[in-house]
C-alpha cells in the first residue's frame, strides 16, 4: 500500500460500525459507546467556522469542577439545545434535520435571540449533532423545551462558564459547571485525527466483496456529515476526497438510509 494511504487510513476518525457487516443481521446491530453518556456531555466540542479557521468552544476539563461565585458570572447567558437523537434513538440525518426545524419553531414561538447553529461533536468526531445556540430564555423554560424534545441534557453558557445541566430524563447525569475555552484552530481533513495539515482522507472499504462495501458506505455518510459542516482546507471544503478504488465510480450507493452515529452508539442500517 501507498505509504500516504496508509498514514491516512491510520489516522482515521474512528467512528464506531456494527460489527459483522458482511451479515445482513449484523448490519441492523447498534454498538454502544464505549464512552459513557456523562463523559460525552463534558468533553464535547462546540465548533464554528470563522474567516477560514475552526472556532472550538470547549469546556477545560483540566479546570476545577465549582459553582460560580456570583461576581464571576455576568453577561447575558447563552444556551445550547439540540433535538438530534432524542433520548438515543437512531435517526437518520433527513430525521435530525426534521426534528431541529421542529425545535426551532418551538424556541422561535418563544421570542429568543437566535444566535447561530454550532456543530458538536466529542473530540475525535465520530458522531455529530447540530445545536442552537440562544438567548432570552430562563432556565426553567430552556429545561422544559430539552426535555420536550428528547434531550437528556443542555448546556449553559455564562461568559466564562459552561455548565452541563441534565434535564431529568437519564440516569446518572449530574449538573457540571467548567470553565470555557476558545481556540482557534486551522481547518484540517475532519476525516484525520491526527489534524495534520494539508493532509487529506481516503475512503476506508472498498467496493469488493460485503464488508468493504458496507464500510464504504459508513465512511462516506460520515464524510458527508462532517465535511461542509466542519470545512476542510486540504481538499477545498470536500469536493476533492481521494476515494481510491471507489474515484471513478463516485462513491458507493446506498441502498437503505443509515441512522447517523451519535453520543450513544454507532452507525447503523435502518
Amino acid at each position: 500500500m501507498d505509504p500516504e494511504i496508509e498514514q491516512a487510513h491510520d489516522a482515521r476518525v474512528p467512528y464506531l460500525s456494527p460489527e459483522n457487516l458482511g451479515d445482513p443481521d449484523g448490519r441492523l446491530v447498534r454498538a454502544p459507546s464505549p464512552v459513557p453518556l456523562a463523559e460525552s456531555y463534558a468533553t464535547q466540542e462546540h465548533t464554528s467556522l470563522r474567516r477560514g479557521m475552526r472556532a472550538i468552544v470547549r469546556a477545560r476539563l483540566d479546570s476545577t469542577t465549582r459553582t460560580p461565585k456570583p461576581e464571576e458570572v455576568y453577561g447575558i447567558t447563552k444556551w445550547m439545545v439540540t433535538a438530534w437523537n432524542p433520548l438515543g434513538r437512531v435517526c437518520t440525518l433527513e430525521e435530525n434535520t426534521e426534528l431541529n426545524c421542529d425545535l426551532l419553531d418551538r424556541l422561535m414561538s418563544e421570542k429568543i435571540l437566535f444566535g447561530e447553529v454550532l456543530r458538536t461533536t466529542p473530540p475525535d468526531r465520530s458522531w455529530l449533532e447540530d445545536t442552537y445556540v440562544f438567548a432570552g430564555m430562563d432556565e426553567a423554560s430552556v429545561l422544559e423545551v430539552a426535555r420536550e424534545f428528547g434531550q437528556p441534557a443542555f448546556t449553559a453558557w455564562r461568559d466564562t462558564f459552561l455548565t452541563v445541566i441534565p434535564t431529568g430524563l437519564v440516569d446518572g447525569l449530574e449538573m457540571v459547571t467548567r470553565e470555557v475555552t476558545v481556540e482557534l484552530r486551522p481547518m484540517t481533513c475532519p476525516m484525520r485525527v491526527d489534524d495534520l495539515e494539508a493532509k487529506k482522507c481516503v475512503i476506508h472499504g472498498g467496493p469488493f466483496g460485503s464488508r468493504a462495501i458496507h464500510a464504504a458506505s459508513i465512511w462516506s455518510t460520515h464524510r458527508e456529515l462532517i465535511m461542509p459542516r466542519l470545512g476542510c482546507t486540504p481538499c477545498g471544503g470536500g469536493v476533492d476526497p481521494t476515494l481510491g478504488p471507489l474515484a471513478g465510480a463516485g462513491g458507493p450507493v446506498m441502498l437503505s438510509d443509515i441512522g447517523l452515529a451519535s453520543r450513544y452508539g454507532s452507525y447503523v442500517w435502518r
